[in-house]
Protein backbone atom coordinates (compact mmCIF):
# COMPACT_ATOMS: atom_id res chain seq x y z
CA UNK A 1 0.00 0.00 0.00
CA UNK A 2 1.12 3.41 -0.62
CA UNK A 3 0.86 6.07 1.86
CA UNK A 4 1.20 9.58 1.30
CA UNK A 5 3.28 11.74 4.41
CA UNK A 6 2.46 15.28 5.75
CA UNK A 7 4.72 16.51 8.53
CA UNK A 8 3.81 19.48 10.70
CA UNK A 9 5.42 22.37 11.72
CA UNK A 10 7.00 21.16 14.67
CA UNK A 11 8.59 18.20 12.70
CA UNK A 12 9.82 20.20 9.85
CA UNK A 13 11.62 22.99 11.83
CA UNK A 14 12.94 20.43 14.63
CA UNK A 15 14.87 18.41 12.06
CA UNK A 16 16.14 21.41 10.34
CA UNK A 17 17.64 22.77 13.26
CA UNK A 18 17.89 21.38 16.76
CA UNK A 19 17.99 17.79 15.29
CA UNK A 20 20.17 18.64 12.36
CA UNK A 21 22.40 15.98 13.50
CA UNK A 22 20.19 13.27 12.90
CA UNK A 23 18.12 13.92 10.42
CA UNK A 24 19.58 11.04 8.02
CA UNK A 25 18.41 8.84 10.69
CA UNK A 26 15.11 10.54 11.10
CA UNK A 27 14.19 10.70 7.22
CA UNK A 28 15.47 6.74 7.16
CA UNK A 29 12.89 5.93 10.16
CA UNK A 30 10.21 7.91 8.21
CA UNK A 31 11.01 5.90 5.34
CA UNK A 32 10.29 2.30 7.31
CA UNK A 33 7.48 4.15 8.81
CA UNK A 34 6.16 4.54 5.23
CA UNK A 35 6.86 0.92 4.17
CA UNK A 36 5.35 -0.14 7.55
CA UNK A 37 3.44 1.96 9.52
CA UNK A 38 1.47 -0.33 12.21
CA UNK A 39 4.83 -1.55 13.24
CA UNK A 40 5.23 1.63 16.08
CA UNK A 41 3.60 1.42 19.21
CA UNK A 42 0.21 2.40 19.74
CA UNK A 43 0.01 5.27 22.45
CA UNK A 44 -2.57 5.12 24.98
CA UNK A 45 -4.61 7.77 27.01
CA UNK A 46 -4.68 11.27 25.63
CA UNK A 47 -2.19 10.41 23.07
CA UNK A 48 -4.94 7.25 21.67
CA UNK A 49 -4.93 6.70 18.21
CA UNK A 50 -0.98 8.01 17.78
CA UNK A 51 2.02 5.63 17.34
CA UNK A 52 5.95 6.48 18.08
CA UNK A 53 8.65 4.75 16.69
CA UNK A 54 12.24 5.16 18.20
CA UNK A 55 15.25 6.60 16.51
CA UNK A 56 18.69 6.18 17.58
CA UNK A 57 17.59 4.96 21.14
CA UNK A 58 16.59 8.04 22.81
CA UNK A 59 14.78 10.19 20.49
CA UNK A 60 10.69 9.29 19.56
CA UNK A 61 8.60 10.20 16.39
CA UNK A 62 4.98 10.65 17.26
CA UNK A 63 2.88 10.36 14.28
CA UNK A 64 -0.77 9.42 12.80
CA UNK A 65 -2.22 6.46 10.30
CA UNK A 66 -5.42 8.45 9.63
CA UNK A 67 -7.41 5.17 8.78
CA UNK A 68 -6.72 4.27 12.29
CA UNK A 69 -7.15 7.85 13.98
CA UNK A 70 -10.19 7.97 12.54
CA UNK A 71 -11.08 4.49 13.24
CA UNK A 72 -10.58 5.04 17.53
CA UNK A 73 -12.83 8.20 17.05
CA UNK A 74 -9.80 10.23 17.84
CA UNK A 75 -10.18 13.00 14.92
CA UNK A 76 -13.05 14.41 16.15
CA UNK A 77 -10.44 14.55 19.70
CA UNK A 78 -7.52 16.04 18.02
CA UNK A 79 -8.93 18.45 15.40
CA UNK A 80 -6.63 17.97 13.24
CA UNK A 81 -6.97 20.67 10.27
CA UNK A 82 -5.88 18.32 7.31
CA UNK A 83 -8.14 15.50 8.38
CA UNK A 84 -10.53 16.37 5.65
CA UNK A 85 -8.17 16.52 3.25
CA UNK A 86 -6.39 13.41 3.68
CA UNK A 87 -7.42 10.26 3.26
CA UNK A 88 -6.87 7.23 4.89
CA UNK A 89 -3.94 5.61 3.22
CA UNK A 90 -2.26 8.82 4.75
CA UNK A 91 0.36 9.48 7.49
CA UNK A 92 0.84 12.75 9.75
CA UNK A 93 4.49 12.80 11.21
CA UNK A 94 3.58 15.12 14.58
CA UNK A 95 6.90 15.84 16.27
CA UNK A 96 10.50 14.12 16.70
CA UNK A 97 12.28 14.92 19.61
CA UNK A 98 14.00 13.26 23.10
CA UNK A 99 12.35 10.49 24.75
CA UNK A 100 11.20 12.90 27.81
CA UNK A 101 9.67 15.24 25.49
CA UNK A 102 8.39 13.82 22.81
CA UNK A 103 5.04 12.57 24.15
CA UNK A 104 4.98 16.21 26.22
CA UNK A 105 4.96 18.18 22.96
CA UNK A 106 2.41 15.85 21.29
CA UNK A 107 0.03 16.28 23.70
CA UNK A 108 0.95 19.84 23.84
CA UNK A 109 0.10 19.80 20.25
CA UNK A 110 -3.09 17.77 20.35
CA UNK A 111 -4.03 19.92 23.03
CA UNK A 112 -3.91 22.98 21.40
CA UNK A 113 -5.45 21.07 18.14
CA UNK A 114 -2.18 22.05 15.76
CA UNK A 115 -1.83 18.45 14.53
CA UNK A 116 -0.68 20.28 11.50
CA UNK A 117 -0.70 23.47 10.84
Amino acid sequence: MNYTAYFTTNFKNTISGKLAGIKKFVENKVKIIMQKPFSGEPLKHDLNGLRSESIRGNYIIVYSICKECRRKGSDEIFKCKICKETDDDSIVFICVAPHDDSYKIAKKLVKKGQIYN
